[in-house]
């Protein structure tokens, strides 16, 4: 009986960068999400915004909306608490 050696994902990934060609790597939203960075999702930072903005006793009412949206969230924010001139007004965000 005989074996096949196998590489090891971080094996083939060296194999594949240690190339001299160039390299695209598409990824999606999530890829931040693991160790190193540990970046929340955006439903992440929206626990974070409301947490830190909110009034204490506002805050389980509000996490508990359904759809409660990252746009939403951060447009409010910005537009109410940091940029008193703009006048923006979100409408219809679905």
């Amino acid at each position: 009986m005989s074996f096949v050696s196998i590489a090891s994902p971080e094996e083939k990934l060296k194999e594949i960068i240690s190339t001299n060609q160039k390299l695209t790597f598409l990824v999606g939203a999530g890829i931040s999400m693991d160790k190193p960075s540990l970046i929340p999702s955006a439903i992440g930072f929206v626990d974070i915004l409301i947490k830190l903005g909110a009034p204490e006793e506002e805050i389980d009412n509000i996490l508990s909306f359904e759809g409660l949206r990252y746009e939403l969230i951060t447009h409010k924010l910005i537009y109410s608490k940091f940029d008193k001139k703009k006048k923006t007004k979100i409408k219809n965000i679905d």
